[in-house]
């Protein structure tokens, strides 16, 4: 008895409705910048905070103190730095001819979502990479001292020892975080200083919290944040890492507070209408278009406040 062919019974293909490819980093790989140094709610976009002078308080004023005599005089030097909280947006608009004739697989609201907290993401990351991974603004910014970590000869651990060090007599504070571009990150997994290290390990993979123990840190962050640099509409995708192939010691306490160091800190601008950290999503209608917008926005000052408190190792890598 002959049957239908499967192109009669199946004339016309259609897009699934309950599955789709959309190739998007992770929120929480962006957002690693964000937990290295402490995040500061502020009411006012811009202000001033105290700055007590660091040389008053490893001086001693202390003095042999003879009988009714008094005793020897100390004193606090006093001033003021500056944040500014700059506001990011993105806003992404679905007109109501395309909302109405959009098939059951395509949620143009999540996607929409999707797109401008990732643009504001994506910009954080950066922003966080051009004020902290740069030369010239910490303490030190040299490059490693036996030849870039990728070779056999070279000595990460020694090289990252002796920025310890140096953070220690600058401060009296050791550093307690490390923060890594990707690559760098990558070289280190690899390199026999390291392996030889963690070798009777039960894993015997170097892993950041490894890593850690080596150095006698409390965090190693690694920066992977992914951004196309090419035009929209252009034929193909320019990507590459966010974070150069640096790495970064850094002291930062687990809040702020009063007479408290840190290398640096987040600003958060809290009390912008419709403001939450790190992304505020509004919903709302334009009813002259007759259109939905979806709004991603975000108000933020990465700011280094120490530069005493870093020591960046640059270009530790060389790919």
């Amino acid at each position: 008895m002959p049957l239908p062919s499967p192109f009669q019974v199946h004339q016309i293909d259609v897009p699934l409705s309950n599955v789709s490819q959309a190739i998007m980093q992770d929120d929480a790989l962006y957002g690693v910048s964000r937990r290295v140094f402490p995040q500061v709610s502020v009411p006012s976009q811009s202000n001033k905070y105290y700055v007590w002078d660091q040389k008053d308080f490893f001086r001693s004023d202390a003095a042999k103190r003879a009988g009714s005599a008094e005793s020897a005089g100390s004193g606090l030097r006093l001033s003021t730095d500056s944040y500014f909280c700059d506001v990011w947006a993105s806003h992404f608009d679905i007109d109501h001819i395309t909302a109405a004739n959009a098939d059951g697989g395509i949620d143009l609201e999540r996607g929409a979502v999707a797109k401008v907290t990732r643009d504001i993401l994506i910009k954080e990351d950066q922003d966080w990479c051009s004020e902290f991974f740069v030369t010239g603004k910490w303490n030190s910014s040299a490059g490693p001292v036996n030849g870039a970590w990728e070779n056999v000869n070279s000595t990460p651990i020694e090289d990252l020892r002796q920025r310890v060090y140096t953070m220690i007599t600058n401060t009296g504070m050791p550093p307690n975080s490390l923060t890594l571009g990707a690559n760098t990150f990558k070289r280190l997994q690899d390199h026999p200083d390291l392996l030889d290290r963690i070798k009777y390990t039960q894993m015997g993979v170097v892993t950041q919290d490894l890593i850690a123990s080596v150095l006698g840190l409390s965090n190693v962050y690694v920066l992977f944040g992914v951004a196309n640099s090419a035009a929209e509409g252009a034929s193909s995708g320019t990507f590459a890492l966010n974070a150069g192939n640096h790495a970064l010691l850094t002291y930062s306490p687990s809040a702020p507070s009063l007479y408290e160091m840190s290398a640096g800190y987040t600003f958060v601008w809290s009390s912008v209408r419709g403001n939450s950290f790190p992304i505020a999503i509004s919903r709302f209608e334009l009813p002259w278009k007759k259109t939905l917008r979806i709004e991603g926005e975000a108000n933020f000052d990465n700011k280094l406040v120490s530069s005493l408190l870093g020591e960046l190792i640059l270009a530790a890598v060389g790919s």
